[in-house]
């Protein structure tokens, strides 16, 4: 148990460490700090028409940094997932997403 333990401690240093974690963090920080996605982001989220989602969302993806902090979002959704898919395998017990 202590080597799983030890090993758990690894891979969040590795995790932490890793590039994908480092261009989120920047991405996000570039972005809470910009304030035309906030602008955009504060409006997609009070919005109903379809049409203007869409024109909001199009504007959003025409920002570098909000694709690069998109996709390294879903990288870390997708790895939390399938240890969340783990650990319910182990314990069948749910824990995240």
């Amino acid at each position: 148990m202590n080597d799983i333990i030890i090993k758990t401690y690894n891979f969040i240093d590795t995790l932490d460490n890793s590039t994908m974690i480092k261009e989120f963090l920047d991405s996000k920080k570039k972005l809470l700090s910009n304030q035309e996605v906030i602008t955009l982001v504060d409006k997609f989220n009070h919005e109903e028409d379809t049409t203007k989602l869409i024109s909001i969302k199009s504007k959003l993806f025409e920002i570098e940094e909000y694709k690069k902090y998109l996709d390294n979002y879903n990288k870390l959704s997708s790895y939390i997932l399938k240890i969340s898919n783990q650990y319910k395998k182990y314990t069948s017990t749910r824990v995240c997403i």
